[in-house]
């Protein structure tokens, strides 16, 4: 079948042959240029290694003559005999001035130095080497490099021999003369002068920068005696007759590939730019979707603007749509794992409160046990009032109904009674707490509302009493211009970097595991930052896991009015009582007040029973005492939670009865409890009859 071109697709494909041929006629104008500059550079390449050869020549030639002339004299195989330390100043050292060389020394037959002398240029002494010396037995005259501390020497070194013998062969050598000359900047420039070129004096494995498009290089190398290579000297020369060949080629080649191709993007470019581009993007937009697209296409001219605008209406309202969604999609997950972790946090004070309260009503309770039982109650209903006033503070933010009570107060005042509240607790956990006052009573009087001041200290000092647990606690204040700056530093376990972004985030915690080790809803900093920014300031953070944090943040000496905070109290219920008999029980509980409350709920059926505070120690003890009936085994504790506890302890035991016990609310947590390996569940708070009806269905004792 007959493939159905398309109006735009012949005609792009009769440009694109028309340009192809184009560009094949320029690239062989191009290729022919090229081919006509590597001849004449190849044949500079060569002219300038005959030049560079030809100078080294020359070098060498003139030192040789100097070395040769002196060395068949009778006079010098004479001196050499005598040693007259005065011929030689006369005669010998007169070289370095009357032929400009730069060193010049004597050696008897013996290889020993006689004489030596230099220019100013040379402090150095006796370098040439003995091994030079076997070179004469060849040749009565050597030439070679030598590399010295003080650069490259030339040097020539000649047998001395009488007049008689101008071949330096008839006779045995009386004596040796050695001339050198210094490859200093001196010379270079001299060489470079004389050659026209530029000289670099390199080491022989260095490689010599690469040389510009028109520049012709050749380098020789410098040999010592025995062939080895002591450096090399590079020579450079621009080739000013190539550089005006590329410039005037190019030109003409440039000249002409421009006016083809100006020609052939013009027709190409209103083509693209008026049809082929606008159905491209079309195409691009219906197969993406992207808004990018629809931006380009709108640009376009005629009917394609009008189709943008459609395609672009349609996409915002898909995008809308799918933004909608994510939204309730995220607003929900962070709904259930704050809902999760509130339901843990009511839960489990109210399991002391409704446990104790049960118990107070038992009969024969000393004096003691009752302040007990009072104590715990008390402790889990200040637990539960801070939890509820959080939660009304938090709604009170959200709904927007906060208010200020401003009052012009103290802030040293207010400042010594935190310090006073949070003392006796934080010398209970063996830790200082330290109070910095910078500026006297008189000078820190604020205007502001003292109740929400004192909340975000109050937050700020117990999160680092109750993440801190050796070092110390500083808070304290500074007044920077018009603002009052307060910090809080503790030496607790510190914030990680992904953690600091989101701990001041509604309804998102830094850790909400199963297995975090502090208790508390992680509503005290949102609150903390809420009230803040309500009093006109701002709140940040600095903090390193394990070397602890700094709280900081700012309250201006007057403050808008905005917001106030209110607080409800704790509820309390009772329970019953049933007996059993013996059995060995395993209570697996972090909570102090959850582990005393069943302690005295398995009394009643004199049971044994063993406590473990995390799944780790829950697995330890059961290995220890494989012989336990029971284990209550709680969901949420450190370092291990008890849905993985009770999982590595199936892998070993099937038979032991695990009930859950959790302060979580969902309607699955019986579900998850089963899947993991459990064989009931209760829900906290825990009531005596409950547990102990669950009990009873696994035993044989009577209920």
């Amino acid at each position: 079948m007959k493939r159905n071109y398309s109006v735009n697709s012949r005609l792009l494909f009769i440009i694109t042959i028309t340009g192809v041929l184009f560009i094949l006629f320029i690239l062989a104008l191009y290729f022919s240029e090229r081919r006509s500059y590597n001849i004449i550079f190849e044949s500079s390449g060569l002219q300038l290694d005959q030049e560079a050869n030809a100078l080294i020549k020359i070098s060498n030639r003139t030192q040789s003559d100097v070395a040769w002339d002196y060395t068949y004299w009778d006079d010098f195989v004479g001196a050499l005999k005598s040693r007259d330390p005065y011929w030689y100043e006369e005669n010998i050292s007169t070289i370095i001035t009357s032929f400009h060389m730069d060193y010049v020394s004597v050696y008897g037959p013996d290889f020993k130095i006689i004489h030596e002398a230099s220019s100013d240029d040379v402090t150095i002494r006796h370098f040439i080497p003995d091994s030079v010396f076997s070179e004469f037995v060849k040749s009565p005259e050597i030439s070679f490099y030598l590399a010295t501390a003080e650069g490259i020497f030339q040097i020539t070194g000649a047998s001395v021999h009488p007049s008689n013998d101008p071949t330096h062969k008839a006779t045995d050598p009386s004596g040796y003369l050695f001339v050198g000359k210094l490859w200093n900047k001196r010379f270079i420039k001299e060489l470079s002068d004389l050659s026209g070129t530029n000289i670099l004096l390199m080491e022989p494995r260095n490689v010599s920068e690469k040389p510009g498009i028109f520049d012709v290089s050749s380098s020789v190398n410098l040999n010592r005696w025995d062939g080895r290579p002591v450096g090399k000297v590079v020579f450079k020369r621009e080739h000013e007759g190539l550089k005006l060949y590329k410039k005037s080629s190019s030109y003409m080649i440039f000249l002409l590939l421009a006016s083809i191709i100006i020609t052939w993007l013009l027709i190409r470019f209103a083509l693209i730019r008026w049809v082929v581009r606008p159905l491209n993007l079309i195409k691009s937009i219906i197969a993406t979707e992207d808004l990018g697209y629809i931006k380009e296409l709108q640009k376009a001219p005629g009917e394609f603007k009008q189709i943008a605008e459609l395609f672009g209406r349609h996409l915002r309202q898909k995008e809308e749509l799918i933004t909608a969604k994510d939204k309730a999609e995220e607003s929900e997950k962070l709904k259930s794992s704050f809902l999760t972790n509130i339901s843990h946090e009511i839960r489990t004070p109210m399991n002391g409160i409704m446990g104790f309260a049960g118990l107070l009503k038992e009969p024969d309770l000393t004096g003691e046990q009752q302040q007990k039982y009072i104590k715990v109650i008390e402790d889990s209903g200040t637990r539960m009032i801070n939890i509820i006033n959080d939660l009304v503070n938090i709604s009170k933010i959200e709904s927007g109904a906060l208010e200020l009570n401003i009052t012009q107060f103290n802030l040293n005042e207010l400042l010594d009674y935190i310090f006073a509240y949070f003392k006796p607790e934080v010398e209970r956990k063996g830790i200082l707490l330290l109070l910095d006052k910078k500026l006297p009573t008189n000078d820190v009087t604020i205007k502001s509302d003292r109740e929400k001041v004192y909340s975000i200290v109050t937050n700020l000092v117990k999160n680092a009493v109750k993440f801190t647990n050796n070092g110390f606690i500083k808070f304290g204040f500074d007044k920077i211009d018009n603002e009052f700056t307060f910090f809080v530093h503790d030496t607790g376990i510190g914030i990680s970097s992904e953690k600091q972004k989101i701990i001041f985030n509604r309804f998102i915690q830094a850790d909400t595991s199963l297995s975090k080790d502090y208790e508390g809803a992680g509503l005290g900093l949102t609150i903390t930052k809420a009230y803040v920014e309500a009093l006109g300031g701002k709140i940040w953070v600095k903090s390193e896991p394990g070397f602890g944090s700094s709280f900081y943040f700012t309250i201006p000496c007057e403050s808008i009015p905005k917001c106030e905070v209110m607080s409800n109290g704790p509820r309390i219920k009772e329970s019953g009582i049933k007996h059993t008999n013996m059995l060995k029980i395993l209570v697996a509980e972090d909570d102090s007040s959850s582990n005393i409350l069943l302690g005295q709920y398995l009394k009643e059926i004199d049971a044994e029973i063993l406590h473990a505070r995390n799944g780790i120690e829950a697995i330890d003890i059961f290995k220890k005492n494989p012989d336990i009936d029971i284990i209550l085994m709680d969901i949420k504790m450190p370092k291990m939670d008890g849905f993985e506890a009770t999982k590595e302890i199936r892998s070993f035991n099937e038979d032991v009865i695990i009930i859950a016990q959790t302060a979580y609310a969902l309607s699955n947590d019986r579900e998850l409890a089963i899947k993991a390996g459990c064989n009931d569940h209760i829900t906290k708070p825990i009531i005596k009859k409950e547990l102990l009806s669950i009990i009873s269905k696994y035993t044989k004792l009577p209920h």
